[in-house]
């Protein structure tokens, strides 16, 4: 048997033991906790990188932006446009739009299917492009096209118009303030303290009212809505079945086909 200081040994050896154990125990959790907390702090850097490069891309309306600006400028570069009007004075036939800039179809077919029509068709001389500025959606609609008409004055309405569907969000929801308008018409080269003048007073605009009465004219009652004027005068109605770039292409086609 064990003498009585054997035994005091024993439990000593046994109790350090365990308490080394016990210490190896709190620094291994320790360092799982440090572990955790810098996976923790490595998501949300993550999380926050894409919000902020999700964020880049959307349409805050309130700077010029830098890549939308570019693709604008870029599309119509080198194209002669006057008032309401893009191309050649001298193209056999002219494709007039009805748009509202808060319409998110009209967005849709100036995002997908414009940058087509332009390339293929204003570009090369085959088509004169007209676009009518409307104002029945809302307040904020109203506001855009008298913006715009001050940007058609200058020459620039197609930028603008571009550029505002490029930053398009949600109708009606006030969205269109003097910051965006502000942001719109320096990234189009338009004068910002014009246009907002324009916005805060666009009955004064003699386009905005001459857009509603041309719709009414050609009984068009909704955006986007597409004729044709061929020679002569004659005008056909332009209905492509969706609106990207192959139907429009299409429905031009068949339009000047019967010219």
């Amino acid at each position: 048997m064990a003498s009585r200081t054997e035994q005091k040994h024993q439990a000593r050896a046994e109790r350090l033991a365990a308490e080394e154990s016990a210490r190896k125990g709190d620094r291994r959790r320790a360092r799982l906790m440090r572990l955790g907390l810098l996976l923790a702090v490595a998501v949300v850097v993550v999380v926050v990188a894409i919000v902020v490069s999700g964020g880049s891309g959307s349409s805050s309306g309130s700077g010029t932006g830098g890549s939308d600006t570019a693709a604008t400028t870029a599309l119509f570069k080198g194209i002669p446009q006057q008032g309401v009007t893009l191309g050649r004075a001298s193209a056999p036939a002219t494709l007039i739009e009805f748009a509202d800039l808060q319409c998110p179809f009209c967005g849709e077919y100036s995002n997908t299917a414009l940058p087509t029509v332009v390339k293929n068709y204003v570009r090369t001389g085959k088509l004169r492009y007209q676009l009518e500025v409307r104002s029945f959606l809302g307040p904020d609609s109203v506001k855009a096209a008298g913006a715009a008409a001050v940007a058609a004055k200058e020459n620039r309405l197609y930028q603008f118009a571009d550029l505002f569907y490029r930053r398009q969000q949600q109708e009606n929801t006030g969205y269109v303030t003097s910051s965006f308008l502000r942001g719109i018409a320096t990234g189009a080269g338009v004068d910002p303290a014009k246009a907002l003048a324009a916005a805060a007073d666009p009955s004064g605009q003699p386009l905005v009212a001459g857009a509603e009465k041309l719709a009414s004219d050609y009984g068009s009652n909704s955006t986007p809505a597409f004729y044709m004027r061929l020679k002569g005068g004659r005008l056909v109605p332009v209905n492509p079945q969706a609106l990207d770039g192959k139907s429009m292409s299409a429905a031009i086609d068949s339009a000047l086909a019967g010219s």
